[in-house]
């Protein structure tokens, strides 16, 4: 998928008020601080890879991968970033805005497992299908989608006490919701 997204992408300078976030970030969060340094670091050498964009519209682009870094532009008050455009459809960008984020920054588990379930959803990707085009066994997928299934309230609580994936899991194993939530 990569080799034909590659063929027809070419990189150019955008305005950064030209590039909408992608509505499949898995990410929801990040960290000011590092956005921060990403910034200085940016002013002061430059920006080193290129983000990753979709044509969206006349003038307009979707991001597909590099919110950090386009955040971080911003924040340095850059008006303009180096892009690659791709002519991605809408699935192919949907999956590699996932590939991007799984090698970077550390990816929160809650928001992999809603990523992939979000890829599922709304491209009517297998499992099977999903774990090939990132690269991934099946199982790993299915594992990190199983954790979806605890209630709101103790993935919450995963989150508030700062749990693991290992406690998440082994919460999994208890079917009532009382008490998995009286295990903190």
């Amino acid at each position: 998928m990569r080799e034909k997204l590659e063929e027809h992408a070419r990189v150019v300078l955008l305005d950064v008020d030209s590039i909408t976030p992608s509505p499949y970030q898995a990410r929801k969060t990040f960290s000011e601080k590092e956005i921060k340094k990403l910034a200085v670091s940016i002013l002061q050498n430059g920006l080193l890879q290129p983000i990753s964009v979709r044509k969206a519209g006349n003038d307009a682009y979707e991001l597909i991968a590099g919110e950090r870094r386009l955040r971080a532009c911003r924040m340095a008050g850059l008006t303009t970033i180096d892009a690659i455009v791709f002519s991605a459809y809408e699935q192919d960008s949907a999956v590699i805005a996932m590939m991007e984020n799984l090698q970077r920054e550390n990816l929160h588990y809650m928001e992999e497992a809603e990523g992939y379930q979000n890829l599922i959803r709304d491209h009517g990707l297998s499992q099977d299908e999903l774990a090939r085009r990132l690269g991934k066994n099946q199982s790993t997928i299915a594992n990190k989608m199983r954790i979806l299934k605890l209630p709101l309230t103790v993935k919450r609580m995963l989150l508030q006490y700062n749990l693991t994936e290992r406690h998440a899991r082994a919460l999994l194993r208890l079917h009532d919701e009382e008490m998995q939530n009286r295990l903190r």
